[in-house]
């Protein structure tokens, strides 16, 4: 994209002929050499859905200014996630042997990078208190080959489907530098009762 210049990403329905069906315009100004993630997130209807886009879920693009294109560190895994399911409550994410990776984030956010040597993880993410597990994923980034490189976590799709009109279920989504399609992470079928 063009540096130091007015842009605007308008976004359509995948069936538009031209920028007038957009939905949503966003201007940007970009920094030169910089390295920008942006996410879209929420909802459009303003029925159908809880909460819907009357309030905070409304559409929005979320940007990080300081994305990145490989680990900082050989061998490792650079991790940005972002918390982008309109429905699910602030959460923090454990894993089974690095401990807490991601403390208190919320719909909208971001976390920071995590620095993370390149190995097979088994995450947890759990309410904000830490006792209640909402979700497990496997996150195979060894398996994937995924050394050196940056990429980013996306949490999407519905706690409650029921409730948003059957939308897709609560996963975690892997966008990496390079591009290309999203990888989703599988779900940990391992979790005990209990946990």
């Amino acid at each position: 994209a063009p540096a130091t210049q007015a842009i605007s990403v308008a976004i359509a329905p995948s069936n538009s002929t031209s920028v007038a069906d957009a939905i949503a315009t966003f201007p940007y100004n970009l920094a030169i050499n910089e390295t920008y993630v942006l996410v879209a997130e929420g909802i459009v209807s303003t029925t159908g859905y809880s909460p819907d886009a009357t309030t905070a879920a409304g559409f929005d693009i979320k940007v990080y200014g300081l994305g990145r294109e490989n680990a900082n560190t050989l061998g490792n895994t650079d991790v940005l996630v972002h918390h982008g399911a309109t429905d699910a409550p602030t959460v923090d994410v454990d894993e089974n042997t690095a401990g807490n990776l991601v403390d208190d984030i919320s719909y909208g956010e971001f976390s920071s990078y995590l620095e993370l040597p390149t190995a097979d993880y088994r995450l947890r993410v759990k309410d904000a208190t830490g006792t209640t597990t909402v979700a497990a994923y496997l996150a195979p980034l060894a398996t994937l080959n995924l050394d050196d490189q940056a990429l980013v976590v996306v949490a999407s799709g519905f706690l409650n489907p029921a409730a948003n009109s059957n939308g897709p279920a609560f996963g975690l989504w892997v966008a990496l530098s390079a591009g290309g399609a999203l990888v989703e992470l599988p779900e940990d079928l391992t979790v005990g009762t209990e946990e």
